[in-house]
């Protein structure tokens, strides 16, 4: 998955092959119609429904495919949907799980009112793609790692589960800028 300019996948098959299976002839691209975009992260659902998140015109993007490449129509719009976390500047989906209850959880960082000093931002969405309105503030959840004036981003997430206790902890890995660029990791709890 990647793309530049919008959401392009390829599937290749264990010899490097392109699974002519797969979209069109093994391909997927153009999915949104957007002109700045990239898909940047992706996963399976327990059905091994493909989901794929990114951006399209700096604002989160999520696209779910059948295991043959098409768009699967209950999620989202059409199998797509864009969420403009910050209704007025750039916004970027970098990290996509999926929970034990199929809810999807996305990281990544949104640059706030003005400022280009990004904050992380955590998404969690329902199966089929509306926004999981008991998480967060409708959804949204926008944490300052870094000092007010410097940027943090959201890069990875991985959701761990916790055996002792009926949770799951929600880890976002990225960047902090406090004078330098330094690694950050962030732990929720679900």
């Amino acid at each position: 998955a990647g793309g530049e300019g919008d959401f392009t996948l390829a599937r290749f098959r264990a010899d490097g092959r392109l699974d002519t299976t797969f979209g069109q002839r093994g391909k997927l691209a153009n999915v949104f119609g957007s002109t700045i975009g990239a898909a940047r992260a992706l996963t399976l659902t327990s059905d091994n429904e493909i989901v794929a998140a990114g951006h399209a015109q700096h604002d989160f993007a999520l696209v779910k495919l059948s295991t043959q490449g098409a768009l699967v129509e209950g999620f989202g719009d059409g199998g797509k949907l864009v969420t403009a976390v910050s209704a007025d500047n750039w916004d970027e989906a970098q990290g996509v799980g999926v929970q034990a209850d199929g809810k999807l959880l996305v990281a990544g960082w949104t640059y706030e009112g003005n400022s280009s000093s990004g904050n992380t931002a955590l998404l969690r969405y329902e199966a089929d793609g509306a926004l999981d309105e008991t998480f967060g503030d409708a959804g949204v959840v926008i944490t300052q790692v870094a000092a007010p004036s410097k940027a943090d981003q959201g890069s990875a997430l991985l959701i761990q589960p916790d055996d002792r206790v009926p949770s799951e902890r929600l880890l976002v890995a990225g960047f902090a800028s406090a004078g330098l660029s330094q690694f950050a990791l962030t732990r929720f709890w679900r």
